[in-house]
């Protein structure tokens, strides 16, 4: 075939491709008319002609807390020390999704909010990204959706807000990133950085790992993308990740983050491949059963990405991190800050995708990556000893004392406050000597006995005692939650809202909570759930209830019927039964190995075995926790085995669900084949019964 001819082929090729795009978007008008529902870019515009309207900021204090929200930018007032700054977010009901564009101030010590209504400010949206420089605030991007969730807008417009007016201005640059939500911002050296994101509209989805920069302190505010190599470290495309800047160098440090991929395109010529095997060994055959494979076995989801890297400030390149220490279970939906030297976790939500369901797991846990030595841990928090407590520990002591002879290194352990270490090694991740971690630490670590304690003898004698101790209430914590907004003012880490799912009822939470990162002694409340979070539009799932009772009822009548009938109904109804039996043994064994597969086999060394004790499963892989937290925290003794035994309990409790759902399903095998053998013994004692009497 000649050039000329491949030329037109690629023409038709295209023009085949743009008829099927505006044969797709005629639909789509068509669909949208159908519904009823106006075009997105019509709702958009109202909303600007109806907030048009104001001529100055105005400022209402005192207000009624937001409605719940999730996605929205909460961060520390540019300008303003104490104080938050929450704006826009959506809220989904079970109908109808919200979006919003109001901006408030929250002030957690004397717990008041305050709303400022300004004459220029963003589109509604949510997934925008922002970053403070020099008492403004900058916001890129976000997206909208129609009420019913199937029109999408993403953003590529750039605002400033100015925190000491809290009046938004629009900057109108040329260039720049395209439209995009999930990305993230950043401020190095007086530049904004803006990376990564995605864009979906239902009909394209792009995920994006491009960097843009805009230089804050250049008289002209100018876009640019530094240029790249193919040889280069790059991150790849993603979005949901975080970062942060090391103050140190002016790096950022970029972790996680979440990719999905495209569907495969179509091939026109699949169909003829499926009827003739012979055509896939023909030219182009080859190709065109890999992309069939490649439709069969797309599936929809979505990559978590664990990895990290670090953007040098000088040259705007790319390095790998390492990751080494105890990291955090791989998730989606967490939030990352960065205090003193290190990059505080909070929280996020882990999909297991199966067969026929999706199981989540929602994290409110604390996790810190050392910025110098690379290293991750866990934040494990010890509230304050009660003063019955306290008493208690101190007999407990004294009594460790007496029976090693009145002297020893118990003692001298216990006098020395070992938990003083303890505090600046677990609250600060890096043994920098801020005395306000090592302080903090104070005697609650030294008087923690029990699973809280760091060496084994402590946690001997707290278990030999706990009998004659009333077992202390559990301490208030947030529940497990992704896209919270978190930030941290001073020492102090603050989580707002996010979502949370129970069953098919997406809860989009408004509470805030705050946990001191210099003390860690346990969560505080700062306002608790309103009666709004729990409101939820549930009449298609009521639907689908009722429609699943009904088929119960139904399947019980048939049941009966069968029983009662003849010779042929009765074989029948055994048949479904060893195929509904078959059938579960078959869900259980892929159950079974799908729960084995979370526990990867180069962990074994550091998973609990089925029904291991705690004390047991940390005496069993104390080397493994003492080299992890030396390596990570860079401590000895006392407080190293404390932190050693801290991370075995957080490792344990991660695990424990897992194993305790394996320990089930192994539970309830055992008692079928128990229950088949014991069939089985009757039959054969009935069986020989019979033999003996036919013999009498």
């Amino acid at each position: 075939m000649g050039k000329k001819d491949k030329k037109k082929q690629g023409l038709g090729a295209a023009k085949t491709a743009a008829k099927a795009a505006k044969k797709e978007e005629k639909a789509a008008a068509a669909a949208l008319k159908a519904s009823g529902e106006d075009d997105v870019e019509a709702i958009l515009a109202d909303i600007l002609a109806a907030e048009a309207a104001a001529v100055a900021v105005t400022e209402a204090v005192a207000v009624e807390p937001p409605t719940p929200r999730v996605n929205g930018t909460f961060v520390p007032h540019p300008s303003r020390d104490g104080e938050l700054l929450l704006f826009g977010g959506e809220h989904f009901d079970g109908a109808r999704t919200t979006f919003y564009s109001d901006t408030y101030t929250y002030a957690p010590a004397k717990g008041v909010w305050s709303l400022y209504t300004s004459p220029t400010r963003p589109p509604p949206r949510s997934a925008a990204a922002a970053a403070a420089y020099r008492g403004h605030l900058y916001l890129f991007g976000g997206e909208f959706a129609s009420p019913s969730g199937g029109q999408f807008h993403h953003f590529k417009d750039l605002w400033r807000l100015d925190g000491a007016s809290m009046a938004w201005e629009k900057l109108e640059l040329r260039g720049g990133p395209t439209a995009r939500s999930g990305h993230r911002l950043a401020v190095s050296k007086g530049r904004l950085l803006v990376f990564g994101g995605f864009y979906d509209t239902l009909r394209e989805t792009r995920y994006m790992n491009d960097l843009h920069v805009l230089d804050l302190t250049a008289d002209e505010l100018v876009w640019s993308t530094p240029p790249t190599t193919p040889t280069d470290v790059v991150p790849s495309p993603r979005s949901g990740f975080q970062w942060v800047v090391d103050d140190a160098d002016g790096s950022a440090v970029l972790y996680g983050g979440f990719c999905k991929a495209p569907p495969p395109k179509k091939s026109g010529r699949a169909h003829a491949v499926g009827k003739d095997k012979a055509a896939k060994a023909s030219k182009g055959g080859a190709a065109i059963a890999a992309a069939m494979a490649a439709e069969e076995a797309y599936d929809g989801r979505g990559t978590i990405m664990t990895d990290a890297f670090r953007l040098r400030p000088d040259t705007l390149k790319w390095g790998r991190v390492k990751k080494g220490g105890y990291a955090p279970a791989a998730r989606a939906g967490f939030g990352l800050h960065a205090y003193k030297r290190l990059a505080v976790l909070f929280g996020g939500v882990e999909d297991e995708e199966g067969e026929e369901e999706l199981v989540s797991r929602f994290h409110a846990d604390l996790f810190a990556l050392n910025l110098d030595r690379g290293k991750w841990h866990p934040l494990t928090l010890r509230p304050p000893k009660s003063a019955k407590a306290a008493a208690a520990a101190a007999a407990r002591r004294k009594r460790r004392k007496g029976r090693r002879g009145g002297g020893g290194g118990g003692g001298d352990a216990a006098k020395s406050g070992g938990g003083d270490d303890a505090g600046g090694v677990d609250r600060e991740g890096g043994g920098d000597g801020d005395g306000d971690a090592d302080g903090g630490g104070g005697g609650d670590g030294g008087g923690g006995g029990g699973g809280r304690g760091g060496s084994h003898d402590d946690d001997d004698d707290s278990s030999s005692s706990s009998s004659d101790e009333e077992p202390e209430e559990e301490p208030p914590a947030p529940c497990g939650r992704f896209n919270a907004g978190t930030a941290i003012l001073g020492s102090t880490l603050y989580v707002y809202g996010g979502l949370v799912e129970k069953g098919d009822v997406e809860v989009t939470l408004d509470d805030v909570w705050s946990v001191d990162l210099a003390r860690l002694h346990g969560w505080t409340c700062v306002q608790p759930l309103s009666a709004a979070a729990s409101a939820w539009n549930a009449s298609d799932s009521e639907g689908d209830g009722g429609s699943d009772d009904d088929d119960d009822d139904d399947d019980g009548e048939d049941d009966g019927g069968g029983g009662g009938g003849g010779g042929g109904n009765g074989g029948s109804g055994s048949d479904d039964s060893e195929s509904a039996a078959a059938a579960a043994v078959a869900a259980r064994s892929r159950r079974f190995a799908t729960l084995r597969s979370r526990l990867v086999a180069a962990e074994d060394g550091w998973t609990p075995r089925p029904c291991e004790p705690l004390k047991a499963f940390a005496e069993r892989t104390k080397p493994h926790w003492l080299g992890l937290a030396h390596e990570a925290l860079g401590e000895g003794g006392k407080a190293l085995r404390r932190a050693a035994f801290d991370w075995a309990r957080v490792r344990y409790e991660e695990v424990r669900p897992t194993l305790v759902e394996m320990e089930a399903l192994t539970a309830a095998v055992e008692a079928e084949a128990a229950a088949e053998a014991a069939l089985a013994k009757a039959e054969a004692a009935e069986g020989a019964s019979r033999k003996a009497r036919s013999r009498r």
